[in-house]
């Protein structure tokens, strides 16, 4: 297409506004799963963003926002108080981070698509594009590279607006109080075990660790609202205790002098900013006024609303005095807690609720070692080692802090050599696909809103590596399909249906205890995924699926029909024709009895009991 017009639609409710300036000479691109699912329904031609983002496309967002955050960083190490040195730095930086990748992404699909179409005119939702960062991405670059736009409407459209909070603060501030309060009447002078939320299976973890604690006392700092009744039953009935609500309001001069802080900071970076605009020009767009513009209002907020965060976390600490502290993560005030925590001499450890595996590639390597800080790298005391692999990549990290501690999994299940539930949870789950070989699908895809490159499939790669795992399985006699998914924003399970190729050998599950699931399977298949740990902890061997042959998540064997295959604990699929040679292959073995008499698993999994020795190296070790 010489000329014609091109769309950009990144939301569901914009195809009704958009739709009557579709025509043949039209070309729409879908950036989420649930806009495809709408147009498909509307018969409507379109593009996903496969042919527009891909291998190289995740390789440069990385590299590229990297390069730009290693440049500010030295900049923000001027945020922070007297204990707390690095949770705004690398609070600021996860967010910013985000904020950039969308502008990167969103960016290279754009320049692709004109490459591949060469439109004269874009067409955006309104003229007033204030409050859609899609639009505001799509005009910056149609103004850069000369391209039209046409707008659909004049009017200003608003999501939802904000909505005024100071009523709900002012109450929330009146709970915090009565809470600070009530605790040393309710704690009855027992001891603390203190965690900033109660996901991830920490309730569970809680209640092995309380058998080993002396009257020991759950104390969480928020809760889920899934959980919320749960939470406050325990704390009628004195068996945990909630802080259903963290003040962000600091009524004191020093505020003023973190803002200042704050202040200094952004105009530092404004200046490198200047002084290196070609680092943030990207497809000729020059990004250094949304960017400030980010910083100057969404992050100096967040910032602030950080400091009275942690200005409450040490009032709270105070009054609960905890024997011990746990965290699922390093992001925020779970960050400055860790660091709190050093500071004070509190035992406090991270348990990571992901999955950290080392890896020799540069660009696996450095997209992992950037989460692990709000993960597992930070400044907490202690660190929680609970595969191996954990281990080894805790080795390789740089300005490591943390002790780390071997305690085998604790947020999520070890394999029990007394759990003989296999045939009775087949029956339960697969009841008529259970005399074949089951294969339980699980993966992690990321909207572009929380994308995380190279390690994660985008959503639209997640739903094409599906599809082409459902061809495979359907052209192999035996094999059957579970896909468990979680519905998550721009891909609800009614879109996944849309979008999934038509066929009996498969299902989708968004029910039950995951764990079931797993252990009532033969072979677990995914992309990257904390679930790949999970299933070799419960000896179920793994099939790793990457079409583009980017990510090995963990190096496994590789199959193909171009060498020798052997049977292993870890395998992978590095292209999209050997995925059913491979499945062909993997299931002759099986029924060959040649699967796990053979397989050695010590290399996942962590020689422990379950006697919580580890929590006496917290006890005696300094921290």
């Amino acid at each position: 297409m010489a000329g014609g017009f091109l769309v950009f639609i990144g939301h569901k409710y914009e195809v009704s506004l958009l739709e009557k300036f579709i025509d043949q000479d039209t070309v729409v691109i879908s950036l989420r799963p649930s806009v495809s699912s709408e147009l498909a329904q509307r018969n409507i031609p379109y593009q996903n963003t496969l042919s527009f983002f891909g291998k190289e496309c995740h390789r440069y967002t990385l590299i590229k926002s990297t390069e730009i955050i290693e440049g500010i960083r030295p900049f923000l190490k001027g945020i922070n108080t007297e204990e707390v040195q690095h949770a705004f730095e690398k609070t600021w930086t996860f967010h910013f981070r985000l904020y950039l990748l969308y502008w990167l992404t969103m960016l290279c699909i754009i320049d692709k698509a004109v490459q591949t179409y060469n439109p004269d005119t874009f067409i955006i939702k309104s003229s007033c594009v204030d409050n859609n960062l899609l639009s505001v991405i799509v005009k910056y670059y149609a103004d850069a590279n000369n391209i039209n736009i046409q707008y659909a409407s004049k009017k200003r459209y608003r999501s939802s607006g904000k909505v005024n909070n100071i009523l709900k603060d002012w109450l929330g501030r009146i709970v915090f109080e009565s809470q600070l309060f009530l605790f040393p009447i309710i704690n009855r002078s027992r001891n603390s075990i203190f965690a900033p939320e109660d996901t991830y299976n920490m309730p569970n973890l809680f209640n092995r660790v309380s058998k080993h604690i002396d009257r020991a006392l759950p104390v969480y700092l928020s809760v889920r609202k899934s959980s919320l009744k749960t939470r406050i039953q325990e704390m009628l009935s004195g068996k945990s205790f909630s802080f259903l609500y963290l003040s962000t309001d600091v009524s004191s001069g020093n505020q003023v002098i973190f803002q200042d802080k704050f202040n200094i900071c952004t105009l530092h970076i404004k200046n490198w900013l200047s002084a290196h605009s070609n680092e943030s020009t990207i497809c000729r767009v020059q990004m250094q006024v949304p960017l400030l513009s980010f910083i100057e209002n969404n992050l100096k907020q967040k910032m602030l609303d950080l400091y009275g965060s942690i200005a409450s976390l040490r009032r709270v600490l105070s009054v609960v005095k905890p024997k011990q502290v746990f965290s699922q993560n390093s992001l925020g005030v779970s960050y400055a807690l860790g660091e709190i925590c050093s500071y004070e001499h509190i035992p406090a450890m991270l348990i990571s609720h992901g999955s950290h595996v080392p890896h020799t590639g540069d660009v696996s390597d450095l997209e992992w070692s950037i989460h692990a800080h709000t993960i597992f790298n930070s400044k907490y005391p202690f660190v929680a080692l609970q595969t191996p692999w954990a281990k080894k990549f805790l080795n390789q990290q740089s300005e490591v802090v943390s002790y780390g501690i071997d305690t085998g999994p604790l947020l999520f299940t070890r394999k029990n050599p007394s759990d003989d539930r296999r045939i009775e949870l087949r029956q339960k789950l697969f009841a008529s696909h259970q005399d074949k070989k089951i294969i339980l699908h699980a993966g992690t895809s990321k909207d572009w809103n929380h994308f995380r490159p190279w390690v994660f499939e985008t959503q639209d790669e997640y739903i094409s590596n599906i599809n082409d795992v459902i061809k495979a399985v359907e052209s192999v006699t035996g094999l059957y399909l579970a896909i468990r998914f979680r519905p998550q924003y721009g891909l609800s399970i009614e879109d996944l249906q849309q979008l999934l190729v038509v066929s009996n050998c498969y299902d989708i599950y968004t029910e039950g205890s995951f764990e079931e699931h797993l252990l009532a399977s033969d072979l677990l298949l995914s992309y990257s995924s904390t679930t790949i740990e999970e299933s070799l902890q419960q000896h179920i061997p793994v099939l790793q699926y990457n079409p583009d042959g980017r990510y090995e998540h963990i190096p496994g064997q590789v199959l193909s029909n171009r060498g020798t295959n052997s049977v292993s604990t870890v395998y992978s699929v590095l292209s999209r024709k050997d995925l059913l040679p491979a499945l062909s292959w993997w299931s002759e073995k099986v029924l060959e009895g040649e699967d796990e008499k053979e397989l050695i698993w010590s290399e996942h999994i962590l020689d422990s009991s379950d006697d919580m020795k580890w929590l006496e190296v917290m006890e005696k070790k300094e921290c």
